[in-house]
């Protein structure tokens, strides 16, 4: 999910900067990796485990094509973390601070990071007479003891945790305990980490939509409908229904070992006969 996003990215750029920098500052984001003067000697520079051994077996070091071989790692170096720079979202405010849903760091959070991810967020998120309860709640969550909050374990859903979070109620007033922070969670969670899922979607499309089923979706004169989820028929359309199907049908189950119950199926037969008349 979104929230183990960035540590990722860090996790992974840290590793080609070690691989090419003599010591990294507290912010590896500020290393200047282009800096001959920053960088390891070429004996040090890493080049592979295998590659590093044969040159010490074989005795090849200060022969021309070792130092051509080093040089050629370098620049690969080098070229891969401007990418990583100039292409990863490092500097997105969401992405960096989304980290604050998740429970297994909520004691080292800080408000400074809440903050920032509550300023990305859309304001139906946080009205502005809520914004100071949302805090509120949050320096709470921080200071909660684990018997108080929702059992969690490193690596689960954390989706699944703010489910259960939402539902913790004050026992003298019968009131959520922390409403507005489930509902900030709730919007982080509902970012995509990445495109996978859209894609999946279009590869869903593009197997349902066929020559021979290239109609769906559309009007009775066969004139495309202004968007694919409007009604067709006073029901939802085929593309859409079927859409809905995969995606819903099918999550804890396959499709062979799936058996429609009665219910559905009579209201597949009546959602039918109202098509077809």
């Amino acid at each position: 999910m979104i929230h183990r996003l960035y540590p990722s990215m860090l996790k992974i750029y840290q590793s080609f900067l070690s691989c090419l920098v003599k010591q990294e500052e507290s912010d590896v984001l500020q290393v200047d990796f282009r800096n001959p003067s920053n960088q390891k000697d070429s004996q040090e520079l890493f080049v592979g485990f295998a590659a590093m051994q044969m040159i010490i077996k074989e005795d090849m070091e200060g022969m021309h094509e070792v130092k051509k071989f080093r040089l050629e790692v370098r620049d690969f170096y080098v070229n891969v973390l401007a990418y990583m720079a100039k292409k990863f979202p490092f500097n997105d405010n969401l992405i960096c601070n989304a980290v604050v849903v998740d429970p297994a760091v909520r004691q080292n959070l800080s408000m400074r990071s809440f903050l920032k991810l509550l300023d990305e967020l859309p304001a139906s998120a946080v009205p502005t007479d809520k914004q100071d309860a949302v805090c509120v709640e949050f320096m709470q969550y921080q200071s909660a003891k684990d018997t108080d909050l929702p059992p969690y374990t490193d690596g689960e859903r954390v989706d699944a945790f703010w489910a259960a979070m939402a539902k913790l109620r004050d026992p003298a007033t019968s009131q959520p305990c922390y409403e507005n922070l489930c509902t900030v969670a709730q919007h982080v969670l509902l970012v995509p980490h990445s495109n996978a899922y859209c894609e999946a979607l279009f590869s869903m499309v593009r197997k349902i939509t066929t020559d021979q089923r290239s109609q769906l979706g559309r009007g009775k004169e066969g004139h495309s409908k202004s968007s694919v989820y409007s009604e067709t028929y006073g029901i939802r359309n085929t593309l859409c229904g079927l859409l809905a199907g995969k995606i819903n049908i099918f999550k804890k189950c396959t499709c062979c070992n799936w058996k429609p119950d009665p219910e559905l199926l009579k209201k597949a037969k009546s959602a039918t006969y109202q098509a077809l008349k």
